[in-house]
């Protein structure tokens, strides 16, 4: 799916380059979340192995200790990390290009310009607050990488984190999805087909919403201490699955722009009434 990603979005700045000329905030942000995307992967990958092997090991469901045992759980620890900074990056990366996209459409509107004021802060609060309360994953940003300090974390600190975290982009990923919505409504010159189709890709976010509940879920429940296929298949869908989104956008426009009834997207007339 990664690679699905990758030339969506290579196809997104093919598009945009050739009927703009130019290169918008919007694609910038998405080519941003696909760099940070590749990273959680990379990072993801290289850390669930040994820890999948290490689990089964401290449960007692093996006798072999991976190699280089506690080396390998430092190493880990590291990459655990890393692969959640990456995961958040790339998910507000998504936001900030729906943002960016948002404000080309919509600006002329000054209710439009309020409102996306106000959930552009509540973004990049939420976002900030996520980034930061990562370094306190461990009760302090000094202990980050402390093993010890990890593993004796309490249930009711880890569930408020995580679920703080979710909190926050679910609310984030509502709000982002009903804005633009709402306002499709407010385009009397922009035809009914393409309205349905731009609303259709911005109800998308109402997957990554399903998936992240399940992720936090899945992460919360008893049986998380391993590293099972299902865990690292729902940790890793949801970004990959929020970059594909970001991208579609501008698929619906290269559709209308080959369509003879559907004037190209750069002549449509956005006036919205104030």
């Amino acid at each position: 799916m990664t690679a699905v990603d990758i030339l969506l979005t290579m196809g997104r700045f093919i598009i945009h380059w050739r009927n703009r000329k130019r290169i918008a905030w919007d694609d910038i942000f998405n080519g941003i979340a696909l760099l940070f995307l590749l990273a959680f992967s990379t990072t993801f990958q290289l850390h669930i192995s040994e820890k999948y092997k290490a689990n089964l090991y401290e449960l007692g469901l093996t006798n072999h200790a991976p190699t280089n045992y506690h080396s390998s759980k430092s190493r880990n620890m590291k990459l655990d990390v890393a692969h959640i900074f990456f995961f958040w990056l790339a998910i507000y990366s998504v936001k900030a290009s729906f943002l960016a996209l948002y404000w080309q459409i919509f600006k002329i509107s000054t209710r439009f310009r309020v409102a996306w004021g106000v959930l552009t802060a509540f973004i990049a609060l939420s976002f900030g607050f996520t980034f930061l309360g990562v370094f306190w994953r461990c009760d302090a940003p000094k202990h980050i990488v402390n093993i010890a300090a990890c593993e004796h974390r309490s249930m009711s600190h880890i569930v408020s984190f995580t679920t703080a975290f979710c909190a926050l982009n679910v609310l984030g990923d509502i709000l982002m999805m009903a804005l633009p919505i709402a306002m499709l409504n407010s385009m009397p010159r922009m035809q009914k087909s393409q309205k349905l189709g731009l609303a259709l890709v911005f109800s998308l976010t109402l997957l990554t919403i399903v998936i992240e509940v399940a992720r936090v879920s899945y992460l919360l429940s008893k049986d998380s201490i391993i590293y099972t296929s299902q865990r690292a298949l729902i940790s890793i869908l949801e970004p990959t699955i929020a970059v594909m989104i970001c991208a579609l956008p501008c698929y619906r426009a290269f559709l209308s722009w080959k369509t003879k009834s559907i004037p190209r997207p750069k002549e449509i007339s956005l006036e919205v009434p104030e």
